[in-house]
Formats: C-alpha cells, structure tokens, sequence
C-alpha cells in the first residue's frame, strides 16, 4: 500500500489494531494471535513525499483471518474519518504424510 502526502503541511501517523467483531462471538476458540506484519512504527510524510506499507501475512494453523487497523494522523486528514485498513488472508492446510501414504498403497 502507498500513501501519499499530496498537501502542503507534514502528516505525522501511527497504526492502532481494532478489535474486529465477530458473528458468532461465542464460538471463538481462538486467541488475538497477530498474523499480518508490516512496520507499526510512528512515522511522518512530508508534503510531496509518500510511504509504502509491506505487509506480510502468517499462520500456523489454517483458516481465513482478518485484522483491521486504522491509521492516525496529524492533522486529521478527511474531515477526520477513520482510515481503515482490512486485512484478510487465506492459510491452507499442508499435507506434509501424502507422498508416504501414497507409498503404503
């Protein structure tokens, strides 16, 4: 992702993790596990500069999983609504005994 800082004043950020809400929240069996990565640090953009945000997903176990952040700034920027960043990713279940099942038929 890529913001840019198209104004004429400096923007100073900093991320914040939002609790998402769940459908089912009785169901949950799982803990607040981080699984998406990227750099949380404070930071500013200048006017005319722009900042690229890398984010790297990871799970142990399989499962669709979502995490929502919103990202502060200084001034408020848009009337002063929230920024929010969605992200959702995918993990599989790897079936590391196939090649030796397989060997035992």
């Amino acid at each position: 992702m890529e913001v840019q800082n198209e104004g004429s004043t400096a923007v100073y950020y900093s991320w914040q993790r939002l609790a998402v809400p769940h459908s089912f929240p009785d169901a949950r069996t799982h803990t607040h596990t981080q699984h998406f990565y990227f750099n949380t640090s404070t930071g500013v953009i200048l006017p005319g500069d722009s900042k690229r945000v890398e984010f790297i997903f990871k799970s142990e176990v399989p499962g669709i999983r979502t995490e929502v952040w919103r990202l502060n700034t200084h001034p408020v920027l848009l009337g002063g609504a929230s920024i929010q960043v969605t992200l959702r990713g995918v993990a599989l279940y790897q079936d590391k005994t196939a090649d030796q099942r397989h060997a035992l038929e």
